[in-house]
């Protein structure tokens, strides 16, 4: 099976189907701690992954780390649809090597792609099958091993938000993208 049909099967008839009922699915990845989540937002190898995975491990409950679902009524919150992640394999194995045991597949080539994870047991009391959003985050990888935070315009989360997930997703209308 190609990657996409294991780590998140369906995610065209989930996009056309949640729409109707106010809900958007977005190429984006979420995780909260105490009930307050965080949006992570940003093109392929933007670090959403890595950041969503490190929250993780470090105890955070995990809403997905490529596709969520956003509903902005009757509140701004995230839903998780998939318990898959996709890393690439050079971080796995440097920085993630705890997860190798959920490896349940490759993209290809196996050696310079990214690994597909099914994340099951011992993480699974860290699920979250939905949250408030209190913030969106845009990771950006530096070659650096400190972390900046800095404020971003809103035409810099659209910028971070839209365009992959209209790549990702057929069917993407300007209606979807309104609220």
């Amino acid at each position: 099976h190609p990657p996409f049909d294991v780590s998140s099967p369906f995610r065209v008839l989930f996009h056309w189907w949640m729409r109707r009922s106010g809900a958007q699915l977005v190429h984006a990845g979420a995780v909260a701690r105490n009930g307050r989540g965080v949006l992570i937002a940003g093109k392929g190898g933007a670090g959403k992954s890595t950041l969503a995975l490190a929250c993780l491990l470090a105890g955070h409950d995990f809403l997905g780390d490529d596709y969520v679902l956003v509903r902005t009524s009757p509140r701004v919150e995230a839903l998780s649809l998939f318990r898959s992640a996709k890393l690439d394999v050079g971080d796995l194995r440097s920085r993630f090597p705890a997860l190798a045991g959920a490896i349940c597949g490759f993209t290809t080539p196996p050696d310079r792609g990214k690994a597909v994870l099914m994340l099951g047991e011992p993480y699974g009391e860290r699920f979250c099958f939905r949250t408030a959003l209190s913030a969106i985050v845009l990771p950006w990888v530096l070659s650096c091993f400190r972390a900046v935070l800095r404020e971003a315009s809103v035409e810099d989360v659209l910028r971070a938000l839209v365009p992959s997930t209209c790549r990702q997703l057929t069917g993407v209308k300007k209606g979807d993208l309104d609220e």
